[in-house]
């Protein structure tokens, strides 16, 4: 379970970063540490209880941000001195972050931080219980001073942002569709919005000019929503900040469809991408075929003989990212029908000569900023 979150300024920020260091006054005797049971794709590393308070335990808002804060640009060792969490990982043993039970602004809150390759902390983010981010944006706002940047977004969901920046670090508070969450990041890791069309939200960036691009299918769809639940088991409380983006394909022409779906939360993704699944219907009814991770939209499907690739389904092209390397431009080919996965996929020699359609187009800072995604909040019947 993780949210969204984000601080750092003025003179609240001598008295936030004064209380980083975390208790490191721990106790010598422990009992057996526990192993908690996660459900499939998520690995909990055991945290030895004790009876005496933690730094995990309710406690002051102000001394809590600061630990998040401190935690950004460290290794995931290295935020163990500053508050113990259980280590959130992908199926493949991709390290995520780590998951934290907190107080904040009075309320209980799960947080969570995500790592890059190198395990580094980029961000820690949560979702904050009030509807009314004008709460959270006062109290912020005591100890941080005032916001360099607030949009007040006309939109049917009543989107805003406010945002305070220092030492390249973004905080950042944000309201949509009723939800309301809080993010910190490291300013070098928050992605350019240059490389996207801001007027319509569709994708611009590293496509060859000559692919068709198609965005995200906009209607909600339950069975999937289902599946996705199911398939990563994102417990309900998650289910309303976690996003996803689907559209339908004929990866191996036989005029029947699957379906290719991104997931982005705090369950699912990582600064080195995010999950998917490619999913297939047999009897009204569908089925995971295969998971993915390290995933960034868009993704390319490559029309036939047109990547360099040899594939018995059409092949996958996208943007492989993190770890510190240069961003490369892969393709997943399928044997037997089984793709290769990201972290194996083939480099794209000559990008240009692929064609094809890219799918999940969509450009994700805009429609953070509209509310134009769909999560796995359940519909209302």
């Amino acid at each position: 379970m993780k949210k969204n979150l984000y601080a750092g300024i003025g003179i609240g920020l001598a008295m936030l970063l004064s209380a980083c260091g975390g208790n490191t006054d721990m106790p010598d005797a422990s009992p057996e540490p526990q192993t908690i049971e996660q459900p499939a794709g998520i690995v909990a590393t055991p945290v030895a209880e004790t009876e005496t308070e933690t730094d995990n335990q309710p406690g002051n808002t102000e001394e809590v941000i600061g630990n998040f804060l401190d935690m950004l640009g460290k290794t995931d060792a290295e935020t163990v001195n500053i508050m113990e969490g259980e280590q959130n990982t992908a199926e493949d043993g991709t390290l995520i972050g780590r998951i934290y039970e907190v107080e904040l602004f009075d309320e209980k809150v799960t947080a969570g931080t995500l790592c890059d390759m190198e395990q580094r902390v980029t961000t820690v983010t949560m979702q904050l219980e009030n509807p009314d981010a004008g709460i959270y944006e006062e109290a912020l706002t005591e100890f941080l001073g005032q916001p360099e940047e607030q949009e007040y977004a006309e939109s049917e969901t009543g989107s805003t942002s406010v945002a305070w920046n220092k030492d390249n670090k973004s905080i950042r508070l944000y309201q949509s569709f009723g939800m309301v969450s809080l993010e910190f990041q490291l300013l070098s890791d928050v992605p350019e919005s240059g490389s996207t069309d801001d007027t319509d939200g569709l994708f611009t960036g590293w496509l060859p000019k000559d692919i068709k691009q198609e965005f995200s299918e906009t209607e909600p769809n339950e069975q999937l929503r289902q599946t996705i639940v199911d398939h990563y088991q994102i417990p309900e409380d998650a289910w309303e900040s976690t996003k996803y983006y689907y559209n339908y394909v004929d990866l191996d022409v036989d005029g029947k469809e699957e379906i290719i779906a991104v997931v982005i939360g705090s369950y699912t993704s990582g600064s080195g991408g995010d999950s998917a699944l490619l999913l297939s219907e047999t009897d009204g009814k569908l089925a995971v075929e295969q998971a993915f991770t390290l995933v960034s939209t868009p993704i390319i499907i490559a029309e036939d003989g047109t990547s360099g690739l040899t594939s018995d389904k059409k092949v996958l092209i996208l943007k492989r990212t993190g770890g510190g390397a240069e961003a490369e431009i892969v393709g997943l080919s399928s044997s037997d029908g089984v793709y290769t996965s990201v972290s194996d996929a083939e480099v794209i020699e000559n990008p240009d000569m692929v064609k094809g359609t890219a799918i999940l187009c969509n450009n994700l800072i805009y429609d953070m900023e509209s509310g134009n995604y769909l999560t796995l909040k359940a519909q209302e019947e």
